[in-house]
């Protein structure tokens, strides 16, 4: 699945990035950088575990 993200500024509408969510895990562009920043579902998974047992 694809998301592209918005962001709404004085009357006119800013591309913020592309977030795509795979079998491999997450990719996330910005609308300012041309590379892909990459996390794939066990790092994301020890973040979140690491971030609710914080609560």
């Amino acid at each position: 699945m694809k998301f592209e993200i918005w962001e709404k500024w004085k009357q006119k509408d800013k591309k913020v990035g592309t977030l795509i969510v795979s079998v491999g895990g997450l990719r996330w562009r910005s609308s300012k950088k041309g590379k892909y920043i990459t996390r794939d579902w066990n790092v994301l998974e020890k973040f979140f575990s690491t971030e609710t047992d914080k609560k």
